[in-house]
């Protein structure tokens, strides 16, 4: 009886261990931010070994993950990792360095310093990383629980810079955690413009001033409204991209507020495209999250005026959103639907000036969501965005007939892989001509291209403004 127990026993402890073996894994998931160490709120999560996943031969998975980063620069070119790292001494230049989601690039120099072992890398597709893998995720976006990375300096100022004692000096980035829905965060300071980005259960939007000696002063605020979002993710790379769908649920509103004005006319007026050196992320994790994806929230903004004589412009308008922006590649082609738009506020009603000839600005605003791996510029994955632009003109408005016109245009911007704005990409050659290094391409990317969702144009009632 005890040895016919003991089988029993032996039997049921074996069947135990075989069930749950084979109970699935918990499916990969946003993290919030008190699941992550503060090594991996800094720098990013690891990648783990799994035979679902195929790495390209000159990868090289550092292992040791955010606890072997000692410093990371401002703009996620230099990383400063412990050489003693398992797989660190096998970096060499045009080797992908992988040691966490944000960590990874191709190795561009390496340099050995005080502080540790230096290594400057560029941006890789994800094709370039990986021949095969396949991840999927469809769950709600909680805007509250993004990690906030900020750029400290853009890449035109040298990230890495040789000192008497030929060591390396790297300007730390920069990061904060989520707070209370649409929290306002600390100004940044790029291209004469003060800046705020905010985020939470009510949307992810921008607020900016510009008060210079050029004559010009302004501010708007650019707002994507947003209600209970969704994210959901479907990719599939198999020596290639074969599948690839990004969607972004909840829109309600595109919002825009403006007021600027010159004292200068002419010789006052801006043009100007910002990349935001800003990234809003979310890591992806749980026990079957072995590739370390993370929902990364980017912003673009272009203001151009048109002043041809002392005066000033301000409006306020909204688009009414429902439904999703989607992009999805299949069977090499890109399918994009978007959120149906509608006059929610009238820019053109609302629409005042005062100035002595003929005015116009443009205000353009994208909003973008990458599911991907990387930091800053570097970001590469999956993408949709919306983008959203507002040109308006006044005429003088000395006398009876006070002329304005203006038109509004929206669309789906979409694709797989990164895209660096043309003077950052100069700004990092730049860099990299100082280290003797490759020089990078500003585009890696599948484009979708765009799909137009909306048009409105208002011209002048009056015949005298139109010129007829």
């Amino acid at each position: 009886m005890r040895r016919g127990s003991l089988r029993l026993a032996a039997a049921g402890l074996a069947l135990i261990v075989i069930a749950c073996q084979r109970r699935p894994l918990e499916p990969p998931h946003l993290a919030r931010i008190g699941e992550l160490t503060e090594a991996e709120r800094r720098y990013g999560v690891a990648p783990v070994a799994d035979r679902s996943i195929t790495y390209q031969p000159d990868v090289i998975i550092v292992k040791g993950g955010p606890g072997i980063i000692r410093a990371a620069n401002a703009n996620g070119l230099t990383w400063t990792i412990d050489p003693a790292a398992p797989g660190a001494s096998k970096l060499a230049p045009g080797k992908i360095m992988f040691v966490t989601g944000r960590a990874v690039g191709r190795v561009l120099a390496l340099k050995k310093a005080s502080g540790g072992l230096v290594v400057t890398v560029g941006p890789v597709e994800l094709t370039e990383i990986v021949s095969h893998l396949e991840f999927s995720l469809d769950q709600p976006l909680d805007l509250t629980q993004v990690i906030e990375y900020e750029a400290a300096e853009r890449p035109i100022a040298p990230a890495v810079a040789r000192t008497s004692s030929d060591s390396f000096v790297i300007q730390p980035a920069t990061y904060r955690l989520g707070s209370a829905p649409f929290a306002i965060r600390p100004v940044l300071e790029v291209h004469g413009f003060n800046i705020w980005g905010f985020n939470g259960d009510a949307g992810v939007g921008l607020s900016l001033d510009r008060t210079s000696d050029d004559g010009i002063r302004m501010q708007a605020g650019f707002v994507l409204a947003l209600e209970k979002p969704r994210i959901r993710v479907d990719l599939k790379i198999h020596n290639g991209i074969e599948r690839a769908l990004i969607s972004v649920g909840g829109a309600t509103t595109w919002r825009l507020t403006f007021s600027v004005a010159s004292q200068t006319g002419v010789r006052g007026n801006i043009s100007e495209e910002v990349p935001v050196p800003k990234d809003w992320s979310i890591p992806i994790t749980g026990p079957a999250a072995h590739f370390p994806f993370a929902v990364t929230v980017r912003h673009v903004f272009i203001v151009k005026t048109a002043f041809s004589s002392s005066g000033s412009l301000k409006a306020v308008g909204a688009l009414k959103a429902s439904g999703d922006l989607s992009a999805g590649y299949a069977s090499s082609q890109f399918r994009l639907t978007g959120p149906s738009l509608s006059v929610e506020q009238s820019f053109m009603q609302s629409l005042r000036g005062v100035s002595l000839g003929p005015t116009g600005l443009v205000l353009a605003h994208e909003v973008r969501v990458i599911v991907g791996v990387g930091a800053f510029d570097f970001v590469t994955g999956p993408y949709v965005g919306l983008r959203t632009s507002l040109g308006v003109t006044q005429g003088s408005t000395v006398g009876l007939i006070q002329c304005r016109g203006g038109s509004l245009d929206s669309s789906i911007a979409a694709g797989v892989g990164y895209s660096i704005p043309q003077p950052a990409t100069a700004a990092i050659n730049f860099i990299l001509r100082a280290l003797n290094a490759k020089e990078i391409s500003g585009h890696g990317v599948l484009e979708a291209g765009t799909l137009p969702i909306f048009h409105a144009e208002q011209e002048p009632t009056a015949k005298l403004c139109r010129g007829r």
